[in-house]
């Protein structure tokens, strides 16, 4: 089961990755996973997307934004949990989210 958990959105994460020249990372720990990196100057982000699951009556994906380093160590996580025909429009809108976060005004270390 575990190699076939992204085979209905493979192509839809392989085709974002292409357009955005992003590079894809397809396991983490042995297991298969989806996940890039986005940098700034200092600030990096992570997209991940979660394999389909049942949600109600329809298969949905969970897509994650995780600040991994950031210039003011800020903590950052948005998620959106979408039906799978919304998957190609939501990683548009999680990198600019990131890009977004990348230009916020940087809040001073206490």
């Amino acid at each position: 089961m575990a190699l076939k958990a992204y085979l209905d959105i493979d192509p839809v994460i392989d085709a974002w990755c292409a357009k955005h020249r992003l590079k894809l990372f397809d396991a983490f720990g042995g297991e298969p996973r989806r996940f890039v990196y986005t940098s700034g100057t200092v600030d990096c982000f992570q997209i991940s997307i979660e394999p389909p699951e049942m949600y109600g009556a329809e298969r949905a994906v969970q897509v994650n934004l995780w600040a991994i380093e950031t210039e003011d160590d800020a903590e950052i996580h948005h998620g959106w949990l979408v039906p799978i025909r919304s998957l190609g429009s939501t990683l548009e809108v999680a990198l600019a989210t990131a890009e977004m976060l990348k230009k916020r005004p940087l809040v001073p270390r206490s």
